[in-house]
Order: structure tokens, then C-alpha cells, then sequence
């Protein structure tokens, strides 16, 4: 069918619709004929011809009743995460890491306030204590310190206690479409570079369904489709997500799994070097830029930083090597 046609048809379809009084809403948070927008009827024609997705069995019919399914809706809040999440600020000079006072006394917020660091730095021995075993076995087998393996769950997740919001295929798919309102549209829109990687994950994301059996629309995410306590997207998951066993079958909500699947994405993708533990990482070294891997945002990383240096280990751990007792120079 011609897409005129079709346009045709589906304006037709609304007018009809409309005629009976079935006109409405379907799905707070999005046009309630969202699956008759252009961009959202070029996506599901993409994935059902995508060669990757055929060869690892995810076909068109599968995939076309994804979109039709009650549970599947446009959020606008992912897109406006996107657009204004504290990484992004950082990057842009509009948050600092620290909060401050203005001149009339008011607080302002910083990242390490946003991200509640303070609490995280006092819960952190606790959750330490709880997963000693799984801690230290993943720095045993990958020579990643624990206490940094800790911390990004701490930051990412807040020990696994936040399992997100939203639902992965829901956001990947919300920044992948553009909105069907012409006074948002230019807020809304996001780069292309942004869309294409939404789509990639949106694959990885369907694959990994189809091969460990899960229902796609079942899983749960943050804004950025990152998923369990370790926050992997669907591409890394597919990729580093090797679990304690190492053999790619572990579960993303399995905390076990998600503390060695840290520690081989530490060392495998972030390029961690064991031998580097006793120096407290500093911008641009090589255990600085393996964590800011894991996020791209120099403010993670500080914040990762100053979780696992900043936190009571001694009564829990006895490490190999001592950090260099020194004041961090970014703080």
C-alpha cells in the first residue's frame, strides 16, 4: 500500500471512529491514534524488514503486535529526560557538582545532591556486608576493586533498589518517534545520531527477548532503557552481561549476576587495570576513563569515585592494596 493511501485510509478510519463515538484517549501519555503516525508506521516497517532481527527469529508478526498491544504507549517523559537530565547539564555548565547558596539564601542543587550521595555514602557498607560474596568473588575473578563495583550500583540503582519506571520498549521507542503535536514538535526533537542509537537498542532489545524468552514489553527500564541494578542497555546486556556463571544466561534482575557482569564489563569494556587500585582514579587516568565508560559524564564519575573512597569499608574489607591517602583534587 502506497503511503498516500494509506494516510488516506487512516484519516478515514479517524473521521469513522470519531462518527462513533470511539474517539478518545487509548493511552494516557500519548495521541490516542499514536500507531497511525507516519514515524511510528516507518519504525515497525524498518524493524519488520531488519535482517539481524529476522536471522535471530524476531519476525514481522511478532513484531507488529508489540506495537498493538495495550501496554505499548508514546511516554513524553522519556523524551524530556533526555532532554534535561543532570548528565546533560553537567555537560552543559548548567549544574554544578556541588550544590550552593545564591546571594538570597536559597539552595541550589547540585549532581551529588540529585543523585542523594550522601545516603548512598552511609547505606553503602550495608549492601557491602549483604553481597560480600558476590563483591569480592567478581574482584577475585576480574581484579576490579569491589568497593567501585558497590559504588556504580549505588549510583546507578541505589543498590538495586530503584528497578525504573518506564518500560524499555516503551522508552526506546518513544525516542526513536517523533511526537504527534506540531507545538511540541521542535522541543521534542532529538538528534539523529540519539535516534539511531534508540533503534539499535530497540533491537538488541528484541533479540535478547526472544532468546532468554522474556516478554519485551514486560521488562522494566529507566528513561534510557537501561535495565536491572547494573542499568545495562539492551546492547551491552547482549554483549557484557555474562552473569557469575559467565555463560551469557544470567538474569538482569539477578544481583549476583549484575555485580559480576560489573566486573567483566570493568575490565572487557572499560578497560580497568587492577594494578592502578592503589591511586584514587583522577581526571583523565585510566581507571577515570573506564568508569566514565560505563557513563560518559565526568560528574558520574566523581560521584562513583567518591562513593567507593568516601564510604566505611575497613570493618568489611581488607583490600590488597591501599589507597594513596590523598585529597582528591576534583572535589
Amino acid at each position: 500500500m502506497r503511503r498516500r493511501e494509506f494516510i488516506g485510509k487512516s484519516i478515514g478510519l479517524l473521521t469513522l471512529l470519531k462518527g462513533a463515538d470511539l474517539f478518545g484517549e487509548l493511552f494516557q501519555g500519548r495521541d490516542p491514534f499514536m500507531p497511525l503516525v507516519p514515524s511510528l508506521d516507518l519504525l515497525v516497517e524498518r524493524l519488520s524488514s531488519d535482517r539481524e532481527l529476522l536471522r535471530n527469529g524476531v519476525i514481522p508478526e511478532e513484531i507488529r503486535s508489540y506495537f498493538g498491544r495495550k501496554e505499548f504507549k508514546f511516554d513524553p517523559r522519556v523524551v524530556e529526560k533526555f532532554l534535561d537530565n543532570p548528565e546533560k547539564q553537567g555537560k552543559e555548565g548548567k549544574l554544578t557538582y556541588h550544590g550552593y547558596y545564591t546571594e538570597n539564601k536559597k539552595y541550589v542543587e547540585g549532581y551529588r545532591d540529585k543523585h542523594k550521595l550522601d545516603e548512598l555514602i552511609k547505606q553503602g557498607p550495608v549492601f557491602f556486608k549483604e553481597n560480600n560474596d558476590a563483591l569480592l568473588g567478581a574482584e577475585a575473578k576480574y581484579g576490579v576493586d569491589a568497593r567501585y563495583i558497590t559504588a556504580i550500583l549505588g549510583v546507578e540503582s541505589t543498590y538495586g533498589l530503584n528497578k525504573g519506571i518506564y518500560l524499555a520498549f516503551n522508552a526506546l521507542s518513544s525516542i526513536y518517534i517523533e511526537p504527534n503535536d506540531e507545538d511540541k514538535l521542535q522541543k521534542y526533537r532529538l538528534s539523529l545520531k540519539l535516534k539511531s542509537w534508540a533503534y539499535e537498542q530497540l533491537k538488541s532489545l528484541l533479540i535478547f527477548s526472544k532468546k532468554s524468552g522474556r516478554d519485551a514489553l514486560e521488562i522494566k527500564s529507566s528513561y534510557a532503557g537501561a535495565i536491572g541494578p547494573a542499568q545495562f542497555i539492551p546492547e551491552s546486556l547482549m554483549r557484557y552481561f555474562v552473569g557469575k556463571n559467565g555463560d551469557f544466561k544470567a538474569g538482569p534482575s539477578d544481583m549476583d549476576d549484575s555485580i559480576y557482569s560489573i566486573g567483566f564489563y570493568m575490565i572487557r569494556k572499560g578497560r580497568w587495570k587492577a594494578e592502578s587500585e592503589k591511586n584514587i582514579p583522577q581526571p583523565g587516568s585510566n581507571n577515570w576513563r573506564a568508569i566514565w565508560r560505563y557513563n560518559n559524564s565526568d560528574m558520574y564519575v566523581k560521584a562513583v569515585v567518591e562513593l567507593a573512597t568516601m564510604a566505611e569499608w575497613k570493618s568489611l574489607i581488607k583490600p590488597k592494596t591501599i589507597l594513596v591517602s590523598r585529597e582528591m583534587e576534583w572535589c
